[in-house]
């Protein structure tokens, strides 16, 4: 699946977001190429892939490997 934007839609509107989890779905999506694009919310593990504008973590597990990581500390 290929996936094609511009950074406006067809109503002029630069006020896109992408929310991305972590399911097979996110497999055929490429989430560098959405960052220039809107703003890229994000969901657990996601920033060992890429930096998104928002990272959402709930887990215990994950916001201490998060911690761990220095991510946070960005």
């Amino acid at each position: 699946m290929e996936l094609q934007l511009s950074k406006k839609n067809k109503n002029n509107n630069t006020d896109i977001a992408f929310v991305l989890g972590n399911g097979n779905s996110r497999l055929a999506v490429d989430p560098t190429k959405l960052k220039d694009i809107g703003t890229v919310y994000g969901c657990n593990a996601l920033y060992r892939e890429m930096d998104p504008h928002f990272l959402i973590a709930v887990d215990v597990k994950m916001v201490n490997e998060l911690i761990e990581s220095g991510y946070t500390k960005k």
